[in-house]
């Protein structure tokens, strides 16, 4: 029992002086998805050639924050650098879209007391990223309070859209 008190003791204030090493980062959830528009008629050049890329991509990003005040900064994804554009949804639930491959509707509901924004791209000067990403992910660095922090977004859920005519 001597040996129990100090090993309990340390146990207790160890998890206690992790959790206030913490900082919240005002994030509680993240939505990603991504679409893939195929155009339909592409013009082309007396070669052949097509002018413009026959395909791409869509990127819908959706944070519930528990707080107001994020200053969102860049997002970086397959090397290319990104202002960031935050808009309020103010119509809950929001149908995002139908999931590639199932089908299965997909809609956002954030919890009580939560907001959700919409995250829009927009090209920027190359910024260089704070830290290598993996491929196809997605970093994002915004600023709450004097903190600032990245989120890595490793994946995004693919929509189906109807075909372009």
């Amino acid at each position: 029992m001597k040996h129990l008190r100090p090993a309990l003791f340390s146990l207790l204030l160890s998890t206690s002086l992790l959790s206030c090493a913490q900082t919240k980062s005002g994030i509680r959830n993240i939505y990603a998805y991504r679409a893939v528009r195929m155009h339909g008629t592409i013009a082309v050049d007396e070669n052949g050639k097509p002018l413009m890329a026959a395909a791409d991509t869509l990127h819908m990003i959706y944070v519930e924050t528990d707080r107001q005040g994020i200053a969102w900064d860049h997002a970086w994804k397959d090397n290319k650098t990104y202002n960031i554009t935050a808009t309020l949804v103010s119509q809950i639930p929001i149908e995002v879209g139908r999931e590639k491959g199932s089908q299965k509707n997909i809609s956002i509901r954030p919890s009580k007391g939560s907001q959700l924004w919409l995250l829009e791209f927009s090209p920027a000067k190359d910024v260089a990223p704070p830290r290598r990403i993996n491929p196809g992910a997605i970093m994002l660095r915004y600023k709450l309070k004097n903190s600032k922090f990245l989120r890595i977004i490793p994946h995004q859920t693919e929509l189906s859209l109807p075909d372009a005519v």
